[in-house]
């Protein structure tokens, strides 16, 4: 249950966290200010919390991971260069013929490339949701065994 101090909000149980539902704000103890009504806040198990937490690394991982896979093919230009054509050629398809003209590719061309992009950024996003929680995996260990932040 949520108990309320002179100046901070927080759970009766060890294991519960207490959330400020407005901000997100989540710790054992939140300062509360004028702000006591207890319907602004609710508790969270300290074991849901860090799963929570947890799917925000990994997804944070997954977005990284995502855009690294992309740049070993394509190009950040490239890439809008591809998503550019495409869009254009979606919005004026009339217009082909005098793009074509002013130089610009072949609209089956552009297809077949945004096409290609697709299927690859695609394979890419299936790959890092693979990866993302075996990364997580790593960096965690890796801070577990680094010892070069202990003051000797």
């Amino acid at each position: 249950m949520i108990k309320f101090d002179n100046i901070s909000a927080y759970s009766d149980n060890p294991d519960m966290l207490v959330r400020k539902i407005s901000t997100g704000s989540t710790g054992s103890s939140l300062t509360h200010g004028a702000d006591t009504a207890p319907s602004h806040y609710t508790e969270i198990s300290r074991r849901d919390y860090d799963l929570e937490m947890e799917n925000l690394e990994i997804e944070e991982i997954y977005r990284s991971e995502v855009k690294r896979l992309i740049r070993e093919r394509y190009s950040d230009s490239e890439e809008h260069a591809i998503r550019r054509k495409a869009l254009s050629l979606l919005i004026n398809p009339a217009q082909a013929s005098e793009r074509v003209e002013a130089g610009y590719p072949e609209p089956e061309r552009v297809i077949e490339e945004f096409s290609a992009y697709d299927r690859y950024a695609e394979d890419c996003k299936a790959q890092a949701r693979q990866e993302a929680p075996r990364i997580l995996e790593q960096r965690r260990k890796a801070l577990k065994f680094d010892k070069s932040y202990v003051i000797k």
